[in-house]
């Protein structure tokens, strides 16, 4: 990878005043922070990590004057260098979940604990704010060293984080290599929810799923909107539909649409599950419900060499 970019650097050479600053964030990692009319938004670089978007205006929830925050980020999360954030929008690249032939390899990939490089950033016509992060993972840099172990195929990545009437997020993935690969991937989203067991998910009825609580045995969802009562761990295969999820507590939905997405994931820990994960604890596992934008499992896609891949995600809140 390049030389590591200082925040005053990035600042004098991407900053669009009044819409885009670099600042130093949590445990010194560097952050964009983006402002518009639309609403406000939070990137590390590390991981080209989401950690917070709040729309403006009445969209995002209860609040005047702004709306509420749509992610949740743990706040016993520890925002440390080459460490994963809880919560967010983490990126699980280029696999999803546990890597199957090396027990040894980190969960979810390793782009999500590894610095970005700033590429683009601009403020359009219509006051929306786009941002634009790459990473490259080839033979000759460090993290391929590191890495290569558990990923022999040299690949690079864009991150494009868009803040407008909505927050849209595309991970293009290239083959820099000769030869085909397959990934896995998810843009990890928590969505910040008043209690998980009031709430429902909307757009899975009838999509088969398989349920990680159960040894991922492989079940059909019946019922129109989803609503929780225990863990909840599913991979819904071929599954490219919104999802909607309905929050009477913060008198909103929060609709996620996507493309290039075949897998859609839901997850919440429950109480157990929860307090066993250090970054979480026993007590914050109601305000949070992840419904991840995906292609796992059975999904796994093919990148022909030279070829690239687009996963995105857009999430917009409206009043209920």
């Amino acid at each position: 990878m390049s030389e590591i970019q200082t925040i005053a650097q990035l600042q004098k050479r991407f900053g669009v005043p009044g819409a885009l600053r670099f600042t130093e964030g949590r445990g010194g990692l560097t952050r964009a922070e983006i402002s518009s009319p639309h609403g406000a938004a939070q990137v590390y670089l590390q991981g080209a990590h989401v950690t917070e978007y709040q729309p403006a205006g009445e969209g995002g929830g209860r609040g005047e004057g702004g709306g509420e925050p749509v992610l949740f980020v743990s706040d016993k999360s520890r925002f440390e260098p080459g460490g994963p954030i809880r919560g967010g929008v983490p990126v699980c690249l280029p696999w999803f979940a546990e890597q199957h032939t090396d027990a040894k390899a980190p969960k979810h990939g390793f782009v999500r604990v590894l610095p970005w490089e700033v590429k683009d950033a601009s403020r359009q016509a219509d006051g929306s704010v786009r941002l634009e992060l790459g990473f490259v993972f080839a033979p000759g840099n460090e993290i391929w060293t590191r890495y290569a172990p558990y990923w022999p195929w040299p690949f690079s990545a864009t991150m494009t984080v868009t803040v407008s009437q909505a927050l849209s997020m595309a991970l293009a993935v290239r083959n820099d290599g000769r030869e085909a690969f397959e990934i896995t991937e998810a843009l990890h989203t928590y969505l910040k929810i008043s209690d998980i067991r009031n709430v429902g998910l909307r757009g899975l009825a009838g999509g088969a799923f398989l349920d990680k609580t159960k040894g991922f045995a492989a079940t059909r969802q019946e019922e129109q909107v989803l609503r929780f009562t225990g863990q909840t761990d599913r991979i819904y295969p071929d599954s490219a539909a919104s999802c909607v999820v309905e929050d009477p507590g913060l008198r909103r939905r929060i609709v996620i649409a996507k493309r290039g997405s075949a897998s859609t994931v839901v997850w919440n820990p429950w109480a157990e599950r929860a307090g066993k994960l250090e970054d979480l604890g026993a007590t914050q596992w109601p305000g949070m419900l992840c419904v991840e934008t995906a292609n796992a499992g059975p999904n796994a896609v093919r990148v022909e060499a030279g070829q690239t891949h687009v996963l995105e995600a857009t999430i917009h809140a409206e009043r209920m």
